[in-house]
């Protein structure tokens, strides 16, 4: 039956260290990757033991055959407790407050560690709250600029202009919708007294996805 993406990672990452592996690569069905991102994620992960998660460049796909170079839009970082701020990636790696499955590759050990990704969520916030919960066991997620993801995202199709702002819909349907402002609600109950700024962040993109 379809147990959900937290729960269908966890049976994955289970398995492969019965299998005596140290660390997995997650991708959606839809990723497409470049063909040195595995050893690359492998190398920085493997020489930063502080690191659970790491992955790369993303740039969204709205036809499935030519990236529309559409960057992530900024990835969110803590400025402290309370605030956060959109940092686009340069040259150099970047410590995020979260960052999607796909293209990520994380340490087992960690996964084992904090408990596995959280099933309840089914789909929706699955990475977010494991990013944020590693964050709390000493560990961090970074996001490197040598290799990139090209990710379709929904049924994007391109940024959009309205009222003078910038949107890049998805046009999930509307359980998809539901699923993703119930989660949000969940893990913000879960983790607002370590991550306010993620609570910061998700009132603000919740009222732009409205």
């Amino acid at each position: 039956k379809n147990v959900g993406m937290g729960a269908a990672l966890n049976i994955g990452c289970v398995f492969l260290m019965g299998l005596g592996f140290t660390h997995a690569l997650l991708l959606d069905q839809d990723s497409d990757i470049e063909d040195n991102l595995p050893s690359v994620l492998f190398d920085y992960i493997t020489k930063n033991s502080n690191v659970g998660i790491v992955g790369p460049r993303i740039s969204l796909v709205g036809d499935g055959i030519k990236p529309l170079r559409v960057d992530y839009g900024g990835f969110v970082v803590a400025s402290s407790k309370f605030i956060f701020k959109r940092t686009l990636l340069g040259r150099v790696p970047l410590e995020v407050a979260f960052n999607i499955t796909s293209g990520s590759m994380i340490d087992l050990s960690v996964h084992h560690d904090v408990g596995g990704f959280w099933e309840e969520l089914f789909i929706d916030g699955v990475d977010t709250e494991f990013c944020l919960r590693i964050k709390d066991f000493g560990f961090s997620t970074v996001v490197l600029p040598e290799v990139t993801l090209n990710q379709r995202y929904g049924e994007f199709s391109g940024t959009k202009r309205f009222l003078g702002f910038s949107f890049n819909p998805t046009h999930h349907n509307e359980q998809r919708k539901y699923i993703s402002f119930r989660n949000q609600v969940m893990i913000c109950k879960r983790h607002f007294r370590n991550h306010g700024y993620y609570v910061a962040w998700q009132l603000m993109s919740s009222i732009k996805a409205f």
